[in-house]
């Protein structure tokens, strides 16, 4: 099996795993609310990080790291059949000689219901030992036939290790971050990362064009995807850099100029006790405040941290204002690194990678959890994974009618291709009223 996904890794390493601490927290509700919609066996599809999305029809589509014939990845759909049910398709397989290997993200459709997405090794290594990664498009056929189409390989000074998503400008412009590449320099040996455009051209080809080559000190290894504002600036987040001696990571926007360049501003450099590591996507409510999560810092989990919730309200002369709505701990979940949902009077839910109540994962690790933030800043956790129906969410939560939906990367049971297993696909129901 190829090494894994270093940011993963690597976030693996920045999230302590420790014996339960008391939290405040509402403890999980009696009646368990969560079904199992699909477990992974290998095959079809192992360790899957990205958020799922819908189609029109109400099908799910996401990726997974691992598995399929090659063991590179696959993308799949999850399609209702009725009576709770649903049925798996692997719409494609990965091959590292063809088209790349083990999909970093979340997939995106765009209008014609083609589905794009990246991977983080690819067949020609450029300046990487694995490959740098690509940008892939997928396009549906006859009898549900999918064509895969590499659409741009990285070559490290362009970028290497795209991250979680892309997301579309209105005029159809793709855009997404890189992890690593791009600037190389003693502060940032594999390159600090990039943020980048594909522009596609009438013939069908594509163009990519680096808009921002991150230098360490205005941040270091982006790990999350890009957002719009309503104004077409980019906004987003590194895990590290920033300035020292802590280099927690950053808050960052990326504004167009009057000459056509994209400018970079840090609105919020992270110092460990307000937050560090922050690697998931940011949001906006409907007033223009963001929101997002850190993997680690905080004041939870003394003497070390678990990760934050945190505000970024803007202020008079381009100012931000960071607010820590909850420092996690343990009970509470640890390392939230998948992007949140915002609910109703504005409550926060997402997933923890670590921490709850059961410590069945693993030797001894607890498993993660669903939870909900409310607006005062109370944790209540919805749900407390046991393995044997999930372990280690990465990827955040979809909204539909009334209940949440998600991946779990490992869990389910374990099968001769996972240790732990390969992970799951879950729906969450919610209480009336409770988003």
């Amino acid at each position: 099996m190829p090494s894994r996904n270093y940011v993963r890794a690597l976030l693996q390493i920045l999230i302590p795993t420790f014996g339960l601490v008391l939290s405040m927290v509402t403890p999980v509700q009696a009646a368990n609310r969560l079904h199992v919609l699909h477990r992974f066996s290998g095959k079809d599809g192992a360790f899957p990080r990205g958020a799922l999305i819908r189609d029109t029809t109400g099908s799910l589509y996401g990726t997974t790291e691992f598995g399929g014939t090659y063991d590179y990845g696959i993308v799949f759909k999850m399609t209702p059949i009725g009576g709770g049910k649903w049925v798996e398709t692997v719409l494609h397989t990965f091959n590292i000689k063809l088209d790349g290997g083990l999909p970093s993200g979340h997939l995106v459709f765009d209008s014609a219901g083609n589905l794009y997405g990246m991977t983080l090794l690819s067949t020609n290594p450029g300046s990487c030992p694995e490959g740098c990664g690509t940008i892939f498009k997928l396009a549906p056929g006859a009898k549900g036939k999918w064509t895969a189409t590499v659409l741009h390989t990285f070559s490290g000074n362009d970028g290497d290790g795209p991250v979680d998503g892309l997301i579309f400008d209105t005029v159809g412009n793709l855009y997404g971050a890189t992890s690593n590449g791009g600037n190389y320099s003693q502060s940032c040996p594999y390159g600090c990362g990039t943020v980048f455009k594909l522009t596609r051209t009438a013939g069908g080809k594509s163009i990519e064009t680096v808009l921002h080559y991150f230098g360490g000190t205005d941040g270091n290894v982006p790990a999350a995807g890009l957002i719009f504002d309503t104004s077409g600036n980019l906004y987003g987040t590194t895990l590290s850099g920033g300035n020292p001696p802590c280099s927690c990571g950053t808050v960052f926007r990326l504004a167009r100029s009057a000459d056509g360049k994209w400018v970079e501003t840090v609105l919020h450099d992270f110092n460990d006790k307000d937050g560090a590591s922050p690697a998931a996507n940011l949001i906006f409510d409907s007033v223009g405040n963001l929101y997002g999560t850190t993997a680690a810092g905080g004041a939870g989990c003394p003497p070390d941290s678990c990760g934050t919730a945190f505000k970024l309200t803007p202020g008079a002369q381009g100012k931000w204002r960071e607010t820590v709505l909850h420092s996690f701990g343990m009970a509470g979940g640890t390392g939230p690194v998948g992007r949140l949902v915002l609910g109703a009077a504005g409550s926060l839910y997402g997933t923890t990678q670590y921490g709850g109540s059961n410590q069945s994962c693993g030797d001894t690790d607890t498993c993660g959890v669903v939870f909900k933030i409310s607006s005062d800043g109370t944790e209540t956790v919805l749900h407390d994974f046991s393995n044997k129906d999930g372990a280690w969410p990465l990827s955040g939560l979809t909204f539909i009618a009334g209940s949440a939906y998600g991946t779990t990367s490992e869990g389910g049971g374990d099968t001769n291709s996972c240790l732990y297993g390969c992970g799951t696909i879950f729906r969450l129901t919610l209480p009336p009223g409770k988003k």
